[in-house]
């Protein structure tokens, strides 16, 4: 059979659906009204001083409910509402709570931080289990019972709620299907953790000395031993724990060791694995490996639950790194509004300097986004800070996209790519106000004097908004105060506020309070949470680190598939900020978790990319790991992603090899991948001919800023083949943009090579797409029932063999003559028995198609599965299977 009798079996092999992990958490989202009551508990700290009352009601609650197995589920909510006091004045402010329960009661005792002690239940309802996991969970009502802990008051009531199957989970903080990997003890030396819905994580050993300074100097990229943790999910049953480690597609040896093999997790709690990784022995390239760990409850639980965990190692001589504190902005204004902007910061996460240039674009060519400096040079002590501003003038209501590029050609993520959404709202009373920040943490300076925190509330509306602030603390004493305490706020006119902290009556602790405004039109509130750092005198030994998410809070405006900037301050119970360590946001909507990166003074930053378009509540998990001294905290939040059902949206884990859609693996030059997703074109689209267009029905991808070259678009999937230009050795952004909308970043690694068989089921298992050549020049396709013989020629269908000669152009169909042959060398190994490829190259008349032609050698034991893999530089592809009589 000739390679184009083969076309219509390949086609269909590019067709192949990403494999996706096995779900293991249920979520459901919630919106509700009822009643609470609020009464004195009879210690000296009451809400009124006057006995008992009633809510200004409806009370609001939102949240979610995650079930992790049959009868078991953990409840989020917040709630909110206005309450009447006793002199006639109101106050308002937000209760969270967050608990682990069993059937459909969900008990609830271990509030977010700051918050009273509860008790929470959800009866009338019903929870489903099949096969083993739940399912869903319908709803009847939720009660609850708040008790504060430092002073004596305490809510109940109830309120009628809905449950709503939500999206569905995967194993791991976040969502994700694996946990996040961090760095590992010293502080220094660190691999970077990249963890990107395609990537897993990537880490990147620096193999030059002399460029980059003492391995113990680099923050990120190191050129020894290190030692990477991951975090394991909390357990509610006391579980044990294997874990092995592989680099099964490496030639080389396994990068990859795991000293501690087994262990033990405590009921409600969890473990840390730690695993030693290493350079040694690997010349520059890609190299790839999987820890996998197998949990396994104590009698009586659910059955035995694998993580995989992804790894990706890049080791590259002078490994600069560009390092980003945002990945994406929004930005929202009206029509004639001033110019807003935002800063980033720019820095070389080696050691040593990286020169870096700036750029804009947008997919109609429109004016309004701008960059400044065009160039500069960044360090990891000194970053550049680079201000990106979105101008509406001239720009009608509507939402517009585009991107800031930045350039460092000597860095292994040499072009990385800032997201940018501006939304022109028509001036109108129907728009949200905005306070910010959402939090703040503070620490006292020692000297008893006054703390001042600046805030704004704005707003886009034509009306007058009319305000009045009160400030609130945890344990009553009148340790904050807000100014002014009411005012009216217009578009042209922002309330800027100020929040007065007084450490100086407090002894030492952390104490939290809340300030709320109140829209005194329509009630509703809007919170700023308060962390207050009272030191104790030195010496002072810290003991807990105070992580606080200081830019999302209750009202704050998160849109799926659009970037969501993501801050924190961070400081440990001594008021000393923390500088270096692991920061790692992670998104019970299972959203990929984000590696946050210090930019001075406590404060990090990283970019969340919330893919659901169909929206939901989410929880937000922030936890905070430093090493000299080794301290730890957490804190989390609660959100509504808002839907936006048109977004075009690529699958986590989904932009895989046509040839075999395994998840986690790099691309190489030239490759023919699938990218799956949601919005991605507008209907099925075939290329016509070729050579293949970068444009196709509307849609177009970039890669590293490059287009890839379209053989078919459709709304779920886009196949595509990778320039022959792009950078191997690399981290790439991959982006879709279908209607000038730019789906969200999904990092990519490119390698040299990375090799894959074509199967006949598309699956990348099993029987492999082989045709056999007789030596009478007979062809048939290798089945069980069409068996190869020794001696038979066998032309082998593959993809991702990398860098041919001579070049071809991208995208265009390979030359019969001279053919195309491949620059890496190739070998084919046949029931463990190595053979030298004849050939190895470019199909003839396609692209993006490679061909392998090897005779089968004697000895081979018949059978109608013997392993096939095919090794292209230092990498192996998975194994398919070939019949040998």
């Amino acid at each position: 059979m000739g390679a184009r009798a083969l076309f219509v079996l390949i086609f269909m092999a590019a067709q192949a659906v990403a494999q996706q992990p096995a779900l293991h958490t249920v979520n459901v989202t919630f919106s509700a009204t009822g009643k609470y009551t609020v009464g004195e508990g009879g210690d000296t700290a009451d809400l009124d001083g006057n006995g008992q009352f009633t809510y200004l009601g409806p009370v609001n609650f939102h949240g979610t409910v995650q079930v992790t197995s049959p009868g078991k589920c953990t409840v989020y909510f917040q709630m909110q509402a206005i309450h009447q006091n006793p002199d006639g004045t109101t106050t308002s402010g937000p209760e969270y709570v967050s608990g682990i329960g069993r059937g459909q009661t969900c008990d609830t005792d271990n509030p977010t931080d700051g918050f009273p002690s509860a008790a929470v239940a959800i009866w009338g309802g019903q929870l489903a289990a099949g096969g083993g996991e739940t399912t869903e969970v319908h709803g009847g009502y939720l009660t609850f019972t708040l008790v504060g802990r430092d002073f004596g008051w305490g809510i109940s009531g109830q309120g009628e709620i809905n449950l709503v199957p939500a999206n569905a989970q995967t194993a791991g903080p976040g969502g994700s299907g694996y946990p996040p990997v961090v760095a590992g003890p010293g502080g220094s030396g660190y691999p970077i953790v990249i963890n990107g819905a395609n990537s897993g994580s990537v880490l990147v050993f620096n193999t030059d000395n002399a460029a980059s300074g003492a391995s113990g100097e680099l923050p990120h990229a190191t050129s020894g031993a290190s030692s990477i943790q991951i975090p394991l999910p909390v357990q509610s049953a006391a579980s044990t724990y294997s874990v092995s480690a592989n680099c099964a597609d490496s030639t080389a040896n396994c990068w990859i060791e795991v000293p501690t093999a087994s262990g033990s997790i405590a009921a409600n709690s969890s473990a840390t694995i730690s695993a030693n990784v290493s350079p040694a022995g690997l010349s520059p390239g890609v190299y790839s490996a999987m820890v996998a760990i197998t949990i396994t409850p104590g009698t009586g639980q659910t059955a035995s639950n694998t993580i995989n965990v992804p790894l990706t190692a890049i080791v590259a001589a002078g490994a600069d790194l560009l390092g980003l504190s945002q990945t994406g902005f929004q930005f929202q204004t009206f029509a004639g509004a001033p110019a807003q902007s935002e800063s980033i910061s720019i820095s070389n996460l080696a050691a040593g300097s990286l020169p870096f240039s700036t750029s804009v674009s947008t997919p109609s060519g429109e004016t309004w986004l701008s960059v400044s400096p065009t160039t500069d040079t960044a360090t990891s002590a000194a970053p550049a800070i680079a201000n990106v501003q979105a101008n509406p003038a001239g720009l009608t209501p509507g939402t517009y996209f585009g991107r800031v590029d930045v350039s460092a050609p000597g860095a292994v993520n040499a072009a990385q790519s800032i997201d940018v959404a501006l939304t022109v709202l028509p001036v109108s009373n129907n728009t949200t106000p905005v306070l910010s920040p959402a939090a703040m943490s503070v620490v006292g300076d020692g000297t008893g004097k006054p703390v001042v925190q600046n805030i704004q509330l704005s707003t886009l509306s034509d009306q007058q908004l009319p305000f009045a602030a009160a400030a609130i603390t945890n344990d009553g004493a009148n340790w904050l105060a807000v100014s002014p305490s009411n005012g009216n706020v217009t578009a042209a006119q922002p309330l800027l506020g100020s929040i007065t902290l007084q450490p100086s009556i407090l002894k030492p602790g952390v104490y939290n309070g809340t300030v709320v405004l109140q829209n005194t039109n329509d009630n509703s509130t809007y919170s700023v949470s308060v962390q207050l750092v009272v030191p104790r005198p030195a010496p002072c030994t810290p003991a807990q680190l105070l992580p606080v998410i200081t830019n999302l809070g209750p009202s704050s405006e998160i849109i799926a598939a659009q970037p969501v900037p993501f801050q924190a301050r961070i400081v440990d119970d001594c008021g000393s900020p923390m500088t270096s360590g692991s920061v790692v946001a992670s998104f019970s909507s299972g959203d990929p978790a984000v590696s946050m990166l210090p930019i001075g003074n406590g404060q990090w930053a990283g970019t969340w990319l919330p893919h659901s378009i169909a929206g939901g509540g989410v929880l937000v998990t922030l936890s905070a790991s430093s090493s000299a001294p080794p301290l730890s905290g957490s804190t989390t939040a609660t959100g509504i992603i808002s839907a936006n059902p048109t977004a075009p949206v690529v699958n986590q884990a989904a932009v895989v090899s046509a040839a075999a859609p395994t998840t986690h693996r790099p691309l190489a030059p030239g490759a023919f991948i699938s990218i799956f997703g949601s919005n991605l074109a507008t209907a099925p689209t075939p290329a016509a001919s070729l050579p293949l267009s970068t444009l196709l029905s509307d849609t177009q991808v970039l890669l590293g800023g490059q287009p890839l070259l379209l053989n078919f678009v459709s709304p779920g999937q886009i196949n595509a083949v990778v320039p022959y230009g792009a950078r191997a050795n690399s981290i790439e952004q991959l982006v879709v943009i279908h209607k000038g909308v730019y789906s969200p970043v999904e990092p990519l690694v490119v390698a040299p090579t990375q090799p894959a068989v074509f199967t006949q089921d598309q699956s990348g298992t099993g029987a492999g797409v082989i045709t056999v050549v007789k030596p009478d020049g007979t062809q048939f396709l290798n089945t069980a029932s069409t068996p190869a013989t020794s001696g038979d020629t066998l032309v082998i269908y593959c993809d991702g063999l990398g860098l041919v000669n001579p070049a071809v152009p991208d995208g265009s169909a390979a030359p019969a003559s001279p053919p195309a042959r491949t620059i890496n060398p190739v070998t084919v190994t046949i029931g463990g028995q190595t053979a030298s490829a004849a050939f190895s190259g470019l199909v003839p008349g396609f692209a993006g198609l490679y061909q392998v032609n090897v005779t089968v050698p004697g000895g081979i034991s018949p059978a109608a599965d013997v392993p096939l893999m095919i090794t292209a530089g230092s990498v192996s592809s998975p194994a398919v299977t070939l019949a040998v009589r």
